[in-house]
């Protein structure tokens, strides 16, 4: 059943999700700061993607800073090379989802997947 008054606040405020041995709070991806971020950053590359003549690293590049700060808005237990926490920082989080497919796709998938912030929403509500 739907519920009129569910405000849906988790897709923008975010959900926490375990992944690995660490956590990420991760908002939906319909969240507005994330599109009016996205459309900023193509919009040097608008006549490109226009003619679909842009590079798939590009787009990637620019998807995943997009993400960062917007989709990827905190983390836990998120580790170096030497084994030292790291805290979240949207430079660093740009970085982690431009080389580390693994994350990107985990973020990605649990952004698009709607389920994954309903429940949370209807948690919150008491039912």
């Amino acid at each position: 059943m739907i519920n009129v008054d569910a405000k849906m606040t988790k897709t923008s405020e975010g959900v926490w999700t375990h992944y690995e041995d660490s956590q990420f709070l991760i908002a939906h991806m319909s969240s507005l700061a994330f599109q009016r971020k996205l459309t900023r950053l193509q919009q040097p590359y608008r006549g490109k993607i226009d003619k679909g003549s842009i590079d798939p690293k590009v787009t990637r590049d620019v998807t995943c800073e997009a993400m960062a700060g917007t989709i990827l808005l905190d983390w836990k237990d998120v580790v170096n090379s030497s084994q030292e926490q790291v805290p979240f920082d949207e430079d660093l989080a740009k970085q982690v989802l431009i080389h580390q497919q693994d994350v990107r796709e985990f973020v990605s998938n649990f952004a698009v997947n709607i389920d994954n912030f309903r429940e949370e929403d209807m948690k919150s509500l008491g039912n």
